[in-house]
């Protein structure tokens, strides 16, 4: 008896069928987020650290390693001025900057294509780091996350995993940036942990459309290591 093809026959669970690619309108969304050494002061969680600088106009990015090997493409993923996604492969020249041919407002992802970086790569707008691939990595990682025109971002879960030693505890926030209300900032869902952390939304936190997710968090006691995931749905509310 031949084996029927199921491809497209949903299996009743909407959340794996966004995974399986069955509705277009929807997408995934999976944040890991790394801050190595987070201080006594707020700064968000992604590889660079400090204040996550969103930029203020759309650009060419610049994109270089500290290694002269690394000559591997690397896939850019964000937003042009209009909130619109867009995505580019440049080839890098090991320590030699190379430009991307589109302006970026935002990135939303930066990872190489193949092989193995054996250096930082970073990826600049202007003079802000705006997205780092550290070395042996292959993609940037950051609690970081702009939302494309005519969609919403709906946060269904978040982990936090912390250094957390002796009497040093974290405290984090979630924040939503808006720079078409002149650069409004709104910070929320404020938490203390002595340890590890987990969020499962039964009702999901929404990102409008042309606003900015961050994770933030800072050190009480000592500075030390945060990492976090996200997961979320992003969908196309125009369709």
């Amino acid at each position: 008896m031949p084996i029927r093809e199921l491809k497209t026959t949903s299996s009743r669970d909407a959340f794996f069928d966004i995974a399986r690619g069955l509705r277009p309108d929807c997408q995934s969304v999976h944040l890991f987020g790394i801050n190595n050494a987070v201080g006594t002061s707020f700064e968000a969680i992604y590889d660079n650290g400090g204040v996550y600088p969103f930029p203020t106009s759309a650009q060419a990015l610049t994109l270089v390693s500290d290694d002269a090997g690394d000559t591997m493409d690397v896939l850019i993923e964000g937003l042009d001025a209009d909130w619109n996604p867009i995505t580019e492969t440049v080839t890098l020249s090991g320590l030699t900057e190379v430009s991307t041919t589109y302006s970026f407002y935002r990135v939303n992802n930066a990872q190489i294509t193949s092989g193995e970086n054996a250096g930082d790569i970073i990826v600049s707008s202007g003079t802000d780091t705006v997205a780092i691939i550290q070395a042996g990595k292959g993609v940037h990682q950051a609690a970081v996350y702009s939302i494309p025109a005519g969609h919403r971002l709906y946060v269904k879960r978040a982990i936090f995993d912390g250094d957390i030693t002796g009497n040093k505890v974290f405290r984090f926030r979630a924040a939503v940036h808006d720079p078409e209300a002149d650069d409004l900032r709104l910070r929320f869902w404020e938490s203390i942990t002595a340890t590890d952390l987990e969020f499962m939304l039964d009702i999901p936190f929404v990102v409008q459309e042309k606003k900015d997710f961050c994770l933030e968090a800072k050190a009480v006691g000592t500075t030390g290591a945060i990492a976090c995931y996200i997961a979320g749905i992003l969908i196309n509310e125009g369709e």
